[in-house]
């Protein structure tokens, strides 16, 4: 039997620290290239993109929260109807990394029953890198022990905002995962 594409708005929150590059992990996947100067986010910014992939089609509604956002009043508003969430960290900074379980609680405070995938970013400065790949996988261990129970999925990505390395293929995947999740709970 062959279905129709189904049409979807989708809201994706990016969190992290301050200077991890969701800013330019947004900018790379919507297109926009890379900027070598830095403008803190304050508070929100969103950008809005078309997307087609596979039996899903729609809007991503992309949006980036200024670092340490969790310690603002009031900006788990913005996480208000995210039916995904990357987390960025920055590979040469394990601090960025140790702060991540910080940001999944704040956001499962909201959210329920979406998936969270672990972005490490800045890929291109394998020289400087403080975190590896054994140090992500006991943060996404201690995430699915504690806050198991309200994320469907935890996937793990390494990105390069400058070279554009994995950037598609996070956004991509979080997408289908939320498409397919959207048509199990309409029973398609």
């Amino acid at each position: 039997m062959i279905r129709n594409k189904e049409q979807y708005q989708v809201k994706i929150v990016l969190i992290g620290s301050d200077g991890v590059g969701k800013t330019s992990l947004r900018r790379r996947y919507l297109g926009l290239g890379f900027k070598t100067s830095h403008i803190k986010t304050l508070g929100s910014d969103f950008s809005v993109k078309p997307f087609d992939l596979e039996n899903i089609y729609g809007k991503a509604v992309i949006w980036d929260l200024a670092g340490e956002a969790y310690n603002i009043p009031r900006t788990e508003a913005y996480l208000k109807g995210g039916l995904g969430v990357l987390a960025v960290y920055d590979l040469t900074k394990k601090r960025s990394l140790e702060n991540i379980p910080r940001w999944v609680e704040w956001c499962t405070n909201v959210l329920k029953g979406i998936p969270i995938y672990l972005i490490g970013n800045k890929l291109d400065l394998e020289s400087d890198r403080e975190v590896s790949q054994d140090d992500v996988e006991q943060t996404r261990e201690q995430i699915l022990k504690t806050y198991g129970d309200d994320i469907t999925d935890i996937k793990l990505y390494q990105t390069s905002a400058l070279t554009g390395e994995g950037v598609n293929s996070a956004f991509e995947d979080i997408l289908k995962q939320i498409g397919y999740d959207l048509q199990f709970k309409e029973g398609h």
